[in-house]
């Protein structure tokens, strides 16, 4: 799988279907879509003009839509409904870990706290990165079509940005592209 900036996660949501164990398979009159391409069937269309002027969506809901759209529905429409495992509070635990010492790694670098705002968060990112000088932010946020996403790291060096994904993994996934190019899309948006 290859991910460029400008690649549409809309595509990847609906344009390929199946998830696993979701039963979902490509709509009828759709086609896959490869990622880093912006040709999108109709029905992808009809559901960016119908979903995603209503609801935010953010890059773990994307993810979350190419395992099930099912789980997708509910994280937006009953988030109060989520339930999570001993195992899975680890993995976060575990993750947060990670992302601590990914900045220790990048010394004077910038956390973007918000307090769970996540509308300050992209305001304070947005200051952050109004001139031209060279900087590292942690999490900074970005929104793009009511798509949300927060980067574990953004060095800006040279007048070349970097967005640094970090991942508490031996290995990469195809998930991790994905979740790479969904960040990448916001950010050039």
């Amino acid at each position: 799988m290859q991910a460029t900036v400008g690649s549409d996660p809309l595509s990847l949501l609906y344009g390929m279907g199946g998830g696993v164990g979701c039963g979902r398979q490509a709509p009828r009159g759709g086609r896959p879509v490869v990622v880093g391409q912006r040709l999108l069937s109709v029905r992808t269309m009809r559901y960016h003009d119908l979903y995603m002027r209503t609801f935010r969506l953010s890059k773990s809901k994307i993810i979350s839509g190419l395992q099930c759209s099912k789980r997708l529905w509910l994280e937006i429409h009953h988030p109060a409904y989520a339930e999570f495992s001993a195992q899975t509070e680890h993995i976060f635990a575990n993750g947060h870990r990670v992302g601590e010492v990914a900045r220790g790694l990048y010394p004077g670098g910038v956390l973007v706290e918000s307090q769970g705002n996540l509308s300050e968060a992209v305001r304070q990112t947005a200051d952050h990165l109004f001139d031209d000088s060279d900087i590292v932010l942690f999490e900074p946020a970005f929104r793009y079509l009511d798509v949300l996403v927060r980067v574990d790291v953004l060095a800006r060096h040279a007048g070349v940005t970097r967005l640094i994904e970090v991942k508490s993994a031996t290995s990469v996934k195809d998930y991790h592209l994905t979740d790479a190019a969904v960040q990448a899309w916001v950010v050039a948006g």
